[in-house]
């Protein structure tokens, strides 16, 4: 299991570098936290639509304010996408 916490902006980055390990084979699981704040909109889209994910509403730490988590089983390949 792997636990994201830092810059959503790097999330998409490390799920390739996940991937490029081959870790779907082995069903790994990524939580991804800071989905809606301050928001990760390219690796949410990744992950529910090619793997098998949950989104969930969790209070950020500390503030009250809504945030999301995602808890995602790595089961195939992500394709890398043309920019």
């Amino acid at each position: 299991a792997v636990f994201l916490d830092h810059a959503g902006k790097y999330f998409l980055r490390d799920l390739r570098h996940f991937q490029s390990l081959n870790l779907g084979k082995r069903r790994a699981v990524i939580v991804a936290n800071h989905q809606l704040k301050p928001a990760a909109p390219e690796f949410l889209w990744e992950v529910t639509q090619s793997q098998l994910t949950q989104v969930v509403s969790v209070p950020e730490f500390e503030q009250g304010l809504e945030d999301w988590m995602t808890i995602t089983v790595l089961t195939r390949h992500i394709p890398k996408l043309d920019a």
